[in-house]
């Protein structure tokens, strides 16, 4: 995944023949045909390449990192729905993401990004919790990312590490002469206690990890003990349904995407919100599906949130002095993608960009529809 740190880096880029290359990839069991693809697109960025003027030699270099990127099997071992791929005179980055890409690469003076800004952008923060009687882990996610959370220090790893003390004051109790009576229902009784005292425990530890409620928070638990830790929390997000099953030992990558499942009506709430905001917009003259109104608003910070239909592009180039589009019937030399141009200024400026596919537009028929902030 990329970081927004990495990737306001990538955004500052500007210099002679900047290579982005995009790919759909398979996340298991079909490689190679990944790789074929792959170098499919390394052979048509060489040729654009030697029509730039670039000499062998100088070709060669820029394109060694990339070329020796096939040869590295374990790597295509490990992919995800699509590759992203940047190389300059002084970079090379490469990024699997759980995205579709339709194959694409351009060669120019900027690298070409606006399709990985859903990977952050607008992205909102969750936190995931998978409890089992043998183990506790905690996450903080968002749409494309897991990453776990240290929790040692103040939540009990499993039920337990929990309950050590409780055990300690039970024999004690037991020895100065009272009975502890057990049984089928007083032993079902007594796990019951245990578990509240385990759940009491995480929460009070989540309480103090998360000061200040930022998000969801989602649970991963067989289902009957969802009821029960639901009645323990005092988190004031905590989210209605859990993920159902045994988290115990499972892929933080596959509990991720199961808590995604869980949200979806959540994360979708930007977009939804966006998509009513510009129907009001677009009768006050505040919003546009056109890119000859929303580039020039865009450059003047006016575009408070933009929806991108995902994998488009809108060939031109935009007169600065003019402020006017021009619009290429078919990309050329000095072809810039519009949209890419539209995306960035949006979100130097501070706003919101929603990818979406073509038939989640609020306009379908147009490549860019923009809310403008005044």
């Amino acid at each position: 995944m990329i970081s927004k740190k990495k990737f306001e880096e990538l955004l500052s880029v500007e210099t002679e023949n900047a290579i982005s290359l995009y790919i759909p990839t398979h996340r298991a069991g079909q490689n190679q045909e990944d790789k074929i693809r792959y170098k499919n697109q390394l052979s048509e960025i060489e040729d654009v390449l030697k029509d730039r003027g670039m000499h062998k030699p100088d070709r060669d270099k820029l394109m060694k990192p990339m070329h020796d990127l096939v040869n590295k099997e374990d790597f295509w071992l490990k992919l995800s729905d699509g590759l992203a791929v940047f190389r300059t005179e002084n970079t090379f980055e490469h990024f699997e993401v759980p995205s579709y890409f339709d194959p694409h690469f351009h060669v120019g003076n900027k690298l070409h990004l606006y399709q990985l800004m859903n990977s952050f952008e607008g992205q909102k923060l969750f936190y995931l919790l998978a409890v089992s009687q043998n183990e506790t882990r905690f996450f903080e996610c968002r749409r494309h990312s897991i990453t776990p959370i240290k929790i040692s220090d103040k939540i009990p790893v499993d039920m337990e590490k929990s309950l050590a003390l409780e055990v300690e004051d039970s024999l004690q109790f037991h020895q100065s002469g009272s009975t502890i009576h057990h049984g089928q229902g007083g032993g079902n009784e007594e796990k019951n206690v245990r578990l509240e005292q385990y759940f009491r425990d995480i929460n009070a530890g989540l309480i103090d990890i998360i000061p200040e409620p930022d998000g969801p928070l989602v649970v991963a638990c067989v289902d009957y003990l969802f009821p029960m830790y639901r009645k323990i929390n005092t988190y004031p997000k905590l989210h209605g349904k859990n993920v159902s099953g045994n988290p115990e030992g499972k892929d933080p990558v596959l509990l991720h995407e199961e808590a995604i499942m869980v949200l979806q009506d959540w994360l979708k709430e930007p977009v939804e919100n966006n998509k009513k905001q510009f129907e009001q917009n677009l009768s006050k003259d505040h919003a546009s599906f056109s890119v000859h109104e929303i580039l020039p608003a865009a450059k003047a910070g006016k575009v408070d949130s933009v929806f991108l239909a995902k994998g488009s592009h809108t060939w031109g180039v935009y007169d600065t002095e003019k402020h006017k589009v021009n619009i290429h019937e078919n990309k050329g030399a000095e072809s810039q993608c519009l949209v890419e141009e539209v995306a960035r200024e949006t979100y130097e400026h501070g706003g919101s960009v929603f990818l979406v596919d073509r038939e989640e537009m609020p306009r379908p028929t147009a490549n860019m529809n923009a809310n403008f902030r005044y």
